[in-house]
């Protein structure tokens, strides 16, 4: 049995609000489960619906602060420089000293590259087996958030797919949600939730498998009790020289790192 369902982010979030019990009991749905948050990372299925809809914005200085040392093709998307101003977020002693009234500083983040801009596809495979903590998971989806950030800072538009794969024998289950089309705005927050929290997939991934028919349910474990398969991470597109795929909690920076290089040259072509 292999299965394959897209959605559109608006469509996912629909479709995984669904009440009937007819279909599956909400006690036998483990996407409903109250407390655990040290595994879910919510206390229930309403407080990670409404971080999805809305957004995730308390890690969002942290992940706009962070740098990745180990991916060297990472600095070459963005440029800093300080800008002067008369109110800010740190003063400059030296220009206060000298009694210039534009004393106050902010570091501004631009692109390193000039318009027209770039496009890169951008593939997240957020399964991961019950063992994998939420930090653990956190910390992955801080790399790929960061990175994602600096490429639309860079000039560098995205388009941004995420997908959750389930193994179970010779079962496959796929879906694939297309958060951002490479012609949409931007927002880092709105990325952060399905990237980087756990509660995307165990417990609106998992809404999403308990609506399935009883044949479904019951060959790949979609129902509190049932394991809900194993997480896989195999993408046919991520070959593609355009295509940055993070492979679950596997972050390579090499892999990333060079196909990042391979994406800015491109760009850089493109513009020159």
């Amino acid at each position: 049995m292999n299965i394959e369902k897209h959605y559109s982010w608006p469509e996912f979030l629909e479709y995984v609000d669904w009440k009937d019990d007819d279909i599956l009991p909400v006690s036998k749905r483990s996407s409903h489960e109250s407390g655990k948050r040290n595994w879910y990372g919510t206390e229930s299925f309403a407080e990670a619906l409404n971080l999805a809809k809305y957004g995730w914005t308390e890690k969002l200085s942290e992940i706009k602060q962070l740098e990745l040392k180990e991916i060297p093709a990472y600095k070459q998307m963005y440029q800093t420089e300080i800008k002067y101003c008369m109110a800010g977020g740190s003063v400059n002693i030296g220009r206060f000293l000298m009694g210039i009234p534009d004393c106050m500083q902010r570091q501004v983040i631009r692109s390193g590259f000039n318009i027209p801009a770039g496009f890169a596809k951008v593939v997240v495979n957020a399964s991961c087996n019950a063992d994998v903590s939420v930090e653990k998971f956190f910390a992955y989806g801080m790399k790929i958030s960061s990175v994602v950030n600096t490429l639309e800072l860079a000039n560098i538009r995205t388009e941004i797919i995420l997908t959750e794969q389930t193994l179970k024998h010779s079962n496959s289950y796929r879906i694939f949600i297309t958060l951002k089309n490479s012609e949409d705005s931007f927002y880092l927050e709105k990325l952060m939730f399905p990237v980087a929290h756990v509660s995307f997939q165990r417990r609106l991934c998992f809404s999403e498998h308990e609506r399935n028919s009883s044949e479904v349910r019951n060959a790949f474990g979609f129902y509190d009790g049932g394991g809900y398969g194993q997480s896989d991470d195999e993408f046919d597109g991520a070959d593609d020289k355009n295509t940055l795929y993070f492979n679950g909690i596997h972050f390579s920076p090499e892999k990333i790192n060079a196909k990042l290089a391979a994406i800015l040259a491109n760009h850089q072509r493109y513009i020159s």
